[in-house]
């Protein structure tokens, strides 16, 4: 008797999109750093999180960047969660005034254009179709103000100087649910969105085990994706299929932080 995968969570405003990586998301994990917290760091830094930064973060899984984030004195912090459990977790580890969490699309925040000094997602990217990237990256174009910057820490394919080799291990990704491109074509995403390319950062892949995701999620909610990952069915094949793909290929892929810089408008 076939297994069906878990139905999105009831209350996510956007279904059909990722939220992180979808063998991640089934397993109520959030979202997935492909370079562990090295790149999160180069992540903060091409974003140019400091002190005083009005930060929002599309797709902050449990808060993990959220709590690193604690001791920086920036000026606010929103997290844009895929569900309510999300979004209580990240106001718990932000544990600060003006550092929330709340509910709604990474392409669609309803937050005010241009109230942010920088834009951050970890895995929000590398699981959605190409039009989905430009409208997330739009969205982060919309928010951020002109002269500010936008890192994603993603999955990235490194540009191949066969064009056409990567093909094979692109469409096997994509079984999986996994969409990352080569560094040509993040960089073209980030022009379509209205950005200026500033760099595709490379880094080791650095996959996250089970118990990784664990303590990136807290052990409160990391409980509820025991089921789905430890028994039979669709949840758990899926994730141990990318973990396999992910290792098996390892050398011809790489995370990326992919920053880009919104244009300050000349003056008429």
């Amino acid at each position: 008797m076939a297994t069906t995968a878990p139905a999105p969570p009831a209350r996510s405003p956007f279904h059909s999109l990722a939220g992180g990586w979808p063998a991640a998301r089934r397993a109520h994990l959030g979202s997935v750093r492909a370079g562990g917290a090295a790149m999160t760091r180069r992540m903060l830094e091409g974003a140019r999180v400091g002190a005083g930064t009005r930060v929002v973060d599309l797709g902050p899984g449990y808060g993990a960047t959220a709590e690193a984030l604690r001791d920086v004195n920036l000026h606010a912090y929103t997290g844009i969660c895929l569900t309510d459990r999300q979004a209580q977790a990240v106001r718990r580890r932000a544990a600060g005034p003006d550092r929330t969490g709340v509910v709604a699309a990474p392409d669609a925040t309803g937050l005010p254009a241009a109230s942010a000094g920088a834009v951050i997602g970890e895995g929000v990217l590398s699981g959605v179709s190409d039009p989905t990237k430009v409208a997330i990256l739009a969205e982060a174009a919309r928010l951020v103000r002109p002269g500010g910057a936008v890192a994603f820490h993603e999955l990235v394919v490194p540009d191949d100087p066969w064009e056409g080799r990567s093909a094979p291990l692109l469409d096997e990704l994509r079984t999986v649910g996994l969409r990352p491109l080569d560094e040509t074509r993040w960089r073209a995403a980030l022009r379509d969105a209205g950005l200026e390319p500033v760099g595709v950062l490379l880094g080791a892949l650095d996959v996250p085990g089970l118990g990784d995701l664990a303590r990136d999620a807290d052990l409160a909610n990391a409980f509820p994706a025991a089921p789905p990952l430890l028994c039979p069915g669709r949840a758990s094949r899926v994730l141990r299929r990318a973990g396999f793909l992910l290792e098996t290929h390892a050398d011809r892929l790489a995370a990326a932080v992919v920053v880009g810089r919104r244009p300050v408008l000349a003056r008429g």
